[in-house]
């Protein structure tokens, strides 16, 4: 007994098998006109949709003329001019074909296949319109929308991003994305009541410094016959300091006559904070410039005017950079200075 001959139910009606389609798009609903033995034919097949006992189509070869030549009629409406019964190269192959889907063409069909000598039989297809989702909405930790930017989260702690997408058929499958590599997969129902979404929920324990720059997408597939959906923001991060360094030469300083003295720090986000210390005492009173390199934000410049005593001669000065989202993560460049009286 072949799988078509299991299936068969005693009225001759096989379960209703799923066909999916996409709305402008055309369907194929298949029936398997196969006869019974090699002494059979078929005699007529006719379609009915849902509980409508009018046929929407008809292939008559009850004259004994060959499937090729049958007559093909259908029902004057809208529906009826978009239907064409193919037979096939094979039997097996044959399909009602659908032109340019529409809302109202979902349903169930019913294949009815008569023929000369064996019992009638009956297929149903079901006729499922694929609808895409709507575009994905993303939420951060407390519960707030983002629209182009998410954070700022920080370096070497977490990032959790909620991503939720309503609507679709059949239910989208939702991912996270970065740079086009998939980072999340999982998927799941909203938990909250009375929401018909799916939700991936993103979780990243530790945030490196990669993430600077970097763009996150969410994307929700549900089927191949209808694009996906995505919505992309860019992730803001705070940085650490990574480098702090007194640039200046380090050359012998002259009593009561003012220097500058450059120091950079490299890696901060936003920019660092830069403070002078002279023997561990913080030089309050010094002129200090500090700036954010336009080619680099990553890069802030602090520069000091220095008027030393004869007093200073072998003092420790030293430049702190530290940034104020992090705490305990000032790093430091220090050097000893030389002082010469007038």
């Amino acid at each position: 007994m072949d799988r078509r001959q299991a299936c068969m139910r005693l009225d001759g009606q096989i379960p209703a098998r799923i066909v999916w389609a996409a709305i402008d798009h055309d369907a194929e609903l298949p029936c398997d006109i196969t006869a019974p033995s090699s002494q059979d034919g078929v005699k007529l097949v006719l379609w009915f949709k849902d509980s409508t006992g009018i046929p929407l189509y008809s292939l008559d070869s009850r004259n004994g003329v060959p499937l090729s030549n049958a007559q093909h009629s259908t029902i004057a409406n809208d529906l009826g001019q978009r239907l064409f019964f193919s037979v096939g190269a094979t039997p097996k192959e044959a399909r009602l074909q659908i032109r340019n889907i529409k809302t109202s063409d979902g349903g169930v069909y019913r294949c009815r296949v008569d023929y000369f000598n064996s019992p009638t039989r009956n297929y149903r297809v079901n006729l499922t319109l694929a609808v895409p989702p709507e575009e994905p909405r993303i939420f951060d930790a407390q519960g707030k929308e983002i629209s182009t930017v998410a954070g700022p989260f920080r370096e070497g702690h977490e990032l959790f991003l909620s991503c939720q997408v309503s609507g679709g058929r059949p239910p989208p499958r939702v991912t996270w994305w970065r740079d086009d590599v998939e980072i999340s997969s999982t998927s799941h129902p909203s938990a909250v009541e009375g929401t018909s979404a799916m939700v991936n929920q993103l979780f990243i324990s530790t945030v490196t410094r990669d993430f600077f720059g970097s763009k996150l997408q969410c994307r929700a597939a549900g089927s191949k016959l209808v694009p996906a959906v995505s919505k992309e923001v860019s992730i803001q991060v705070h940085l650490k300091p990574l480098r702090v360094k007194i640039i200046s030469p380090n050359e012998l300083l002259t009593a009561g006559r003012p220097v500058p003295i450059r120091c950079e720090a490299w890696g901060s986000f936003p920019a660092a904070k830069i403070v002078w210390l002279l023997d561990g005492e913080p030089l309050r009173s010094a002129d200090i410039t500090v700036h954010t390199d336009s080619n680099d934000s990553n890069l802030t410049s602090s520069i000091l005017t220095l008027r030393v005593t004869a007093e200073n001669d072998g003092a420790e000065l030293t430049c702190r950079a530290s940034n104020a989202w992090f705490s305990g993560g000032a790093i430091e460049d220090k050097r000893i200075i030389s002082v010469a009286c007038k």
